[in-house]
């Protein structure tokens, strides 16, 4: 039987323990018995281990919303609660949707307050478009002040709706995304009145 002594365990490298790792007769790093390498044909040292890497999920793409002010009479904007079995059911917002692919934007207004609401716009100007970051993803959303339009609001989808003076907004549970549209709106009634007189 062989025996081993000091000398012969520092050549080999006890089972377990980091060894030299040479190439063409050089010390190119540390491996241990429990790292898969090989040597290639040409000597130099490759690795036949495998790793799954994880890249970061590619976000989704931001969602194109458009929404609407219907105003009566009395100066009064509509607004609609969402309605159980949707996301955030219960809080109030604009009335509107997504647009489709390649839709245009007052061409979903037209679209969204005719399916929502049964109501035809003609005419509107746009108020403001921005961008919102929910946890779960981000929208960008094009506010319309609508001008024109016919027939009697009734809601489509189940929803609630109200007709609130713009001063009273902020009494009700609003999307964070739609609070933007509070201050707009004060300002361009307060300019619509100031103009009037």
């Amino acid at each position: 039987m062989r025996r081993r002594t000091p000398q012969s365990d520092r050549r080999r490298g006890r089972a377990g323990e980091p060894r030299p790792l040479l190439t063409n007769g050089k010390s190119s790093g540390w491996s241990s018995d429990s790292t898969a390498k090989s040597m290639s044909s040409s000597g130099q040292c490759k690795s036949t281990s495998t790793a799954t890497v994880r890249l970061p999920a590619k976000p989704e793409p931001a969602i194109e919303v458009v929404a609407g002010g219907l105003f009566d009479a009395a100066g009064r904007v509509l607004i609609a609660q969402r309605p159980a079995g949707k996301p955030l059911a219960g809080r109030w917002e604009f009335p509107g949707g997504k647009l489709m692919d390649g839709e245009e934007p007052f061409a979903g207004l037209v679209r969204e307050l005719r399916e929502e609401l049964g109501v035809t716009v003609r005419a509107a100007t746009r108020l403001l478009r921005y961008s919102y970051r929910y946890p779960e993803r981000t929208i960008w959303l094009d506010m319309w002040l609508v001008a024109d339009w016919s027939g009697e609001p009734h809601p489509h989808d189940g929803q609630a709706l109200a007709w609130v003076e713009p001063s009273r907004l902020g009494e009700h549970d609003l999307l964070e995304a739609d609070r933007p549209i509070v201050e707009a709106l004060r300002r361009s009634v307060h300019a619509l009145v100031f103009s009037r007189r």
